[in-house]
């Protein structure tokens, strides 16, 4: 039996903007998907091949210039990549596990959670709602192109605390994630020194840096990718 990979995905690179001539790699399930690729076609009845990397245009795979659906004989593992051979995302299982949060979601060590509401087989309203019911502390921040009204209105009543419509500003992406991580971090960080008050006087506490400068060169490298 075929599988369809997804109806129509569109796929988007790291600043949220359509993906325009990225490279997209379908592999084994479970396997990296650039190095271990399985046979994928361009048609339901799995008779015309199509040559891997399979390329995008405006966001979607493409075939002479169009928009295309394609298939494979088995579930699948994904890996999307810029026109400049930069990682976008990978997925060992993308056959319906919302790229592995949904199996290990009671499990997931997380600080933040960055999510697409553009999701394959689910849309980002129910992975929130699963985050959120197992994690009520972990924010969450959405980008999508699909805001509206109602929309906006579920996406808070289910907790989220940025939404970012598409195509949305890095730099104000990158400074809520790290006003985020620092209230994430304010919540959980233990106290280091004994609170010591008197009339006048402020407790004093020691807290570390939730941004190591590895983490805080990683978010400079990303800024001047762009």
């Amino acid at each position: 039996m075929s599988e369809a990979i997804r109806e129509y995905p569109q796929f988007n690179d790291a600043n949220g903007k359509e993906l325009n001539n990225g490279f997209i790699y379908i592999g084994e399930e479970h396997k990296d998907p650039k190095s271990r690729p399985i046979d994928v076609y361009w048609d339901e009845g799995l008779t015309v091949p199509a040559a891997q990397p399979l390329r995008t245009h405006s966001g979607y795979i493409s075939r002479a210039g169009a928009p295309s659906k394609i298939w494979t004989a088995s579930a699948y593992s994904i890996g999307v990549y810029t026109r400049q051979g930069r990682n976008v995302y990978t997925s060992l299982s993308d056959n319906g596990a919302l790229f592995g949060i949904e199996a290990k979601i009671d499990a997931i060590n997380a600080d933040l959670v960055i999510l697409d509401y553009h999701l394959p087989k689910r849309d980002g309203l129910e992975v929130i709602a699963a985050i959120k019911e197992a994690h009520p502390e972990v924010p969450v921040i959405v980008l999508t192109g699909y805001l509206n009204p109602e929309s906006e209105k579920q996406f808070n009543r289910l907790g989220a605390s940025k939404i970012f419509p598409k195509p949305f500003n890095y730099r104000n992406l990158l400074d809520a994630v790290k006003d985020l991580s620092s209230e994430s971090a304010l919540q959980s960080e233990p106290v280091t020194q004994p609170l010591k008050q008197s009339l006048g006087s402020a407790p004093t506490l020691t807290q570390s840096n939730p941004y190591p400068a590895a983490d805080s060169q990683m978010l400079q490298d990303s800024l001047n990718a762009l």
